[in-house]
C-alpha cells in the first residue's frame, strides 16, 4: 500500500525529533518490552502494510536516517523509530503522561499482540484502530473488528445519507491497481449477525448496492466480485439462522443477487466463479 510521507518544516522536525529520549524513557519506565528488528519490519508490515525494507525516506528526514516519518490519518503522523523499534505519535509536541499511555498501548498492541492494549485501545483510541482497517486493511482479529464495525454502523444510521456511502473503502479498495476485498469482515458480520444485530447486514448490504451503483474506482467485473462475495455471505447468514427465526426476513443478499444479475454478462461471470450455483 502507498503511504504519503509527511514533509515538516524544519523546526518542527527537530523539535518532534527532540522529544524521542522522553517517549522513550517512558516506554522503559512502564516495563515495555522492546521488539528485535525482525519483529518490528514483520509486525509493521502486517498491520500497517509498510515495508521498511523498501522504503525511501521524504526530503527533510535524509539526515536521519534511523526515522521515517509518515501521515498516518488526516490528523496524525507517525514517527517510525529503526534505532528502538518502535511507532511514536506526533499529534502532539508536549510527551504527557497520556500521551506516553497511548504510545505504550500503539506499540505493545502492534508489536506484541497485547489483548489488554486492544482493550484500551478501544475504550480510549478507537480512532487508531479504525484507521487500521479502513487505510491499512488490518481485519484478522475478532475483538478489533467487532469493537470498529460496531462504532461505524452506529454512526452510519444515527446520520445517514442516502446520496453517498460514507466510508467507501470499508469493504474493498483497490490497492496498488489490485482489487483488495476486506473478507475479514465480510465474515464477521455473517458470522456474527443475530436478530439483535442485522444492522450490520445491513450496512454491508448498502455498500453492495454502493459498489454496484456509485463507486467509480472499480472496473465492472471487479464490481460484481466484492457484490458477489457481500451477496454470498448476506446469504450464508440468513441461511444459517432461519431455522432458529432468529433473521425472519428475506436476505437482502437475495435482493442485491437479482441487482448483480441485471448485469449484462453477469451471469456467465458469476456461473464461470462458481457463485450461486
Amino acid at each position: 500500500m502507498k503511504i504519503k510521507q509527511t514533509d515538516m518544516d524544519e523546526n518542527t522536525l527537530n523539535e518532534c525529533l527532540f522529544q524521542i529520549p522522553f517517549y522513550i524513557e517512558g516506554l522503559r519506565v512502564r516495563n515495555y518490552s522492546f521488539p528485535d528488528v525482525h519483529t518490528f519490519r514483520e509486525r509493521i508490515k502486517k498491520t500497517i502494510r509498510i515495508d521498511m525494507s523498501t522504503v525511501h525516506q521524504c526530503a527533510n528526514m535524509l539526515d536521519y536516517p534511523q526515522f521515517l516519518l509518515f501521515t498516518f490519518s488526516d490528523y496524525e503522523d507517525i514517527l517510525f523509530s529503526k534505532q528502538e523499534n518502535i511507532i511514536l505519535p506526533l499529534s502532539t509536541l508536549e510527551v504527557t503522561d497520556s500521551i506516553i499511555e497511548r504510545t505504550l498501548h500503539w506499540n505493545n498492541f502492534i508489536f506484541h499482540n497485547n489483548n489488554n492494549s486492544l482493550t484500551w485501545l478501544i475504550e480510549n483510541d478507537l480512532p487508531f484502530l479504525t484507521q487500521l482497517i479502513i487505510s491499512f486493511g488490518y481485519d484478522i482479529n475478532y475483538k478489533l473488528n467487532k469493537a470498529v464495525l460496531q462504532q461505524l454502523s452506529k454512526n452510519y444510521f444515527s446520520s445517514k445519507n442516502t446520496s453517498e456511502f460514507p466510508y467507501p473503502n470499508l469493504f474493498a479498495i483497490k490497492n496498488s491497481g489490485k482489487l483488495e476485498i476486506r473478507k475479514g469482515l465480510i465474515q464477521y458480520i455473517a458470522g456474527n449477525s443475530t436478530c439483535d444485530n442485522t444492522q450490520l447486514l445491513q450496512l454491508l448490504y448498502d455498500y453492495g448496492c454502493h459498489i454496484l451503483h456509485t463507486a467509480i474506482e472499480f472496473s465492472l467485473e471487479e464490481k460484481l466480485q466484492v457484490a458477489a462475495y457481500i451477496a454470498h455471505y448476506i446469504e450464508l447468514c440468513y441461511s444459517k439462522n432461519k431455522e432458529t427465526g432468529l433473521i425472519p426476513t428475506t436476505p437482502p443478499g437475495s435482493f442485491l443477487k437479482k441487482e448483480l444479475l441485471s448485469y449484462p454478462a453477469a451471469k456467465e461471470w458469476l456461473e464461470k466463479n462458481n457463485f450461486y450455483k
